[in-house]
This record gives C-alpha cells, structure tokens and sequence, in this order.
C-alpha cells in the first residue's frame, strides 16, 4: 500500500474519531442545557442510543452548529472513503457504523 493512501486511511480514521468526539460534546452540551429534561428521565445503568436526528431540532445555536459540525464531519468522511474505494477492513471502524445523512 502507497504511503499516500496509508495517510489518507489514517485522515479518514481520524475524522470518525472527531464525529465522535462531536456528537458526545453535543450530547453532554444538551445533557446540560436544552434537553436536561429529557435526558434526567434516565436512570443510571440505562441504555438509550441518541442519535443526531435527536437533536436537529434544537433551539439551542451551539446546538445546531455542532448538529452542523457532526453531519459535514461524516459527509466528508464517507465522501473520502467512496471515492477512494477505502474497505471496511482498512478503517479503523465499521463503514455504517454512523447516524448522519
């Protein structure tokens, strides 16, 4: 494998880490502000998955920046992997393994 395309599979790695790494900032922000109510309804041990349609209707403008954030991150991701024909056994991560349209 060319050491350009090792680069880009690890630029690819790295920009699922910041969706990541977005999305609980976001979930924390809300945790903490708008959707305090909702999220108090939680008991600790339970599980409920989030994901960011939860949020794209929120109030909030820090909110909607980083909803923004989090679907430009995955855009580009996934255009990145497409494009170069990247594999799932390449990545880091499952290729569907994500919530953005």
């Amino acid at each position: 494998m060319s050491q350009y395309r090792n680069h880009l599979i690890e630029t690819i790695n790295s920009l699922d880490k910041a969706e990541h790494k977005t999305f609980t900032g976001l979930l924390n922000l809300a945790d903490n502000g708008e959707y305090r109510h909702i999220l108090e309804a939680f008991d600790v041990g339970d599980v409920y998955e989030f994901n960011i349609r939860h949020f794209e209707k929120s109030n909030d403008q820090n909110l909607q920046r980083l909803v923004y954030l989090y679907k430009e991150i995955a855009k580009i991701k996934n255009q990145l992997v497409n494009l170069n024909s990247i594999k799932g056994v390449e990545l880091g991560f499952k290729i569907n393994d994500h919530n953005a349209e």
